[in-house]
């Protein structure tokens, strides 16, 4: 998919890559790159790929497959859910903002990349049994990282931190 334009998807509806090979999402820098919800069910292992920075105004569900953002960021306002999918990163962060709480639910061998939380007075909550591993750090700005009964392993690849303006971790 290339976009030289903007996409807007804000209001409801799902983008879901399912192709059976290697996709790439290209925005060439648009002006607005928005969707609502966004689901990667790509079969066979193959590999959806960000070459710009992404924001899902809604729910991202990785169903199957590999979804890359590289060095990208990637903003969630809703859920990021993980079932059989994988997501891979080098550099980028990811971001859940909104004004709801965002529900974090990944199996364990999934990792994270470095984190930037600024919910204001909300928060990310996880809903998963399952321990789970940020590689980066995590910027608590604003709002609440509630990890309930679960464990957070930060930094297996790199040295992580935690760096807190303000907010709250549960």
């Amino acid at each position: 998919v290339t976009n030289s334009g903007g996409i807007s998807a804000v209001g409801a509806g799902r983008w879901i890559i399912d192709g059976t090979g290697s996709q790439s999402l290209d925005f060439n820098n648009a002006a607005s790159h928005d969707f609502y919800d966004f689901e990667v069910n790509k079969v066979n292992g193959t590999t959806a790929t960000i070459s710009n920075s992404m924001d899902v105004n809604g729910s991202l569900f990785l169903t199957a497959g590999v979804f890359a953002m590289g060095s990208n960021n990637l903003t969630i306002d809703k859920n990021f859910t993980v079932t059989n999918g994988t997501l891979t990163y080098s550099t980028g962060d990811l971001w859940p903002e909104g004004t709801s709480h965002t529900v974090l639910d990944i199996p364990t061998r999934q990792k994270l990349p470095a984190i930037d939380f600024n919910k204001g007075t909300i928060g990310w909550k996880v809903s998963s049994v399952r321990d789970f591993t940020v590689d980066g750090s995590i910027t608590l700005d604003a709002g609440t990282l509630d990890i309930s009964t679960v464990t957070l392993r930060l930094g297996s690849n790199s040295a992580g931190s935690i760096n807190y303006t303000s907010g709250n971790s549960n």
